[in-house]
């Protein structure tokens, strides 16, 4: 199975380069699709896609739809279609394929015991949680065999806003370590992908500076979740290519640099679990043919995740209906 990660970064422009949403997915030749910074709700021009499942969170902040947003793709064929579907990392959104945040039925049952593991271990508000997730920046996808987290991860973009925006993404990653580890001692198999807005090590960097290692707090954490004494993370991309240098996902369009590839490398596939034995290959490539300009992110990853049974379309559809991100059922494998 391949899993593949794009920042798109605006889905609606890249989709018209491609003439429409299916052929965008035919061209990316992969069983499950992870979009990032989509930029756009959920309406059925994007998201009904023949022989695809698709699932989406956006952003609901009031700066609008427009900021964020991530998107998985399942194609149905080969994909394994999830049985359940998780909007945001905090469990203050959505549990199990249906929207949650701001039911009448939510409010009257309290907090879910994933939110209150949360506030307890960080001791942190729950307003706090739930303010993570208003971004739209995380799809937790539940496939059978493995669990598949769709991240878009916070950027640190105003100067006047460097403390608040780092600590709020200091925040989302420390949600996103504990999670990984209460599914690890669960047994679980994890893959975590996307736009982590974080370059790892200075071989990951055109131009690191000397300081590199010790300059930001994002930077040391993805370090000591990747360390070898850690809670068993690995870099897809640096398990099959250790060594590999220019290997960039994000260039700086103002000044056109990607031309001479002057960039960095931020966009990552981290697995966990079983997964990392049944990797076949991980890489950065070029986007697939098609019409050029797709856009600032437009290298993307690919796993080869371990394959599933196909089980009946009935089983795999169950509970379903309600999911505001699921747009079509037809028949799945899994």
């Amino acid at each position: 199975m391949r899993v593949l990660t794009w920042n798109v970064n605006g889905i609606r422009s890249v989709v018209a380069k491609f003439g429409n949403m299916k052929a965008l997915l035919e061209a990316l030749s992969a069983d499950i699709v992870c979009l990032q910074e989509t930029k756009a709700q959920l309406d059925s021009e994007l998201a009904v896609v023949q022989g695809w499942e698709s699932f989406y969170a956006y952003s609901t902040c009031a700066s609008g739809s427009g900021y964020a947003g991530v998107a998985t793709y399942c194609r149905t064929a080969t994909a394994s279609v999830p049985v359940a579907v998780e909007h945001g990392l905090t469990g203050t959104g959505t549990t199990a394929g249906a929207r949650l945040d701001s039911s009448a039925a939510a409010a009257a049952a309290g907090p879910s015991p994933v939110s209150v593991m949360l506030c307890e271990a960080l001791g942190v508000e729950l307003e706090q949680l739930a303010a993570l997730d208003r971004e739209g920046r995380a799809l937790i996808t539940d496939h059978g065999p493995f669990l598949l987290v769709n991240l878009y991860g916070p950027a640190i973009t105003s100067e006047e806003r460097v403390e608040e925006r780092m600590a709020f993404k200091m925040l989302f990653y420390k949600v996103l370590e504990l999670r990984l580890q209460q599914w690890l001692a669960a047994g679980r198999a994890c893959l975590v992908v996307g736009d982590l807005n974080i370059s790892p090590a200075p071989i990951d960097s055109c131009h690191p500076p000397a300081d590199f290692d010790a300059q930001r707090s994002d930077r040391l954490w993805l370090q000591q979740l990747l360390a070898p004494h850690g809670p068993g993370v690995v870099d897809a991309f640096r398990l099959h290519h250790p060594s590999r240098r220019n290997a960039f996902t994000c260039w700086n369009t103002v000044t056109g640099a990607r031309v001479n590839n002057y960039g960095t490398r931020i966009d990552h596939i981290l697995a966990a679990g079983r997964i990392p034995a049944g990797l076949s290959a991980a890489a950065t490539s070029a986007a697939p043919k098609g019409p050029p300009g797709v856009g600032r992110c437009s290298f993307f990853q690919w796993a080869t995740a371990p394959k599933v049974k196909a089980k009946p379309a009935a089983q795999a559809g169950a509970g379903r209906q309600a999911a505001r991100y699921c747009c079509k059922t037809c028949q799945m494998e899994q």
